[in-house]
């Protein structure tokens, strides 16, 4: 195999297991209903064409600002911290 053969099957089984690492990694999506502090429920929601944002289903108020995300079908854990301000340790998915 040549140096620059290994160099390709190296690139290879790097984008490989970049795929397999971004599997693991928790995504979200606009729809997605959280419980903050086990008592007010928000909706994730699509506000426009990839900005979303916390929406009470209590008293329809945003928990934060709205935030451009780079895919709403696929809302990074980063994002998600985002999106919760202060509190992203207190919101739970409702599953």
């Amino acid at each position: 195999m040549t140096p620059q053969e290994r160099i390709e099957e190296l690139r290879r089984q790097i984008d490989k297991l970049e795929r397999e690492i971004k599997k693991e990694e928790r995504t979200y999506i606009f729809g997605q209903r959280f419980l903050l502090d086990n008592e007010t429920e928000y909706i994730l929601a699509q506000v426009d064409f990839d900005k979303v944002v916390l929406i009470s289903l209590k008293d329809g108020n945003r928990y934060t600002d709205v935030l451009d995300v780079e895919d709403s079908l696929m809302i990074t854990e980063e994002e998600f911290k985002i999106i919760c301000g202060n509190s992203y340790g207190q919101f739970k998915l409702i599953e």
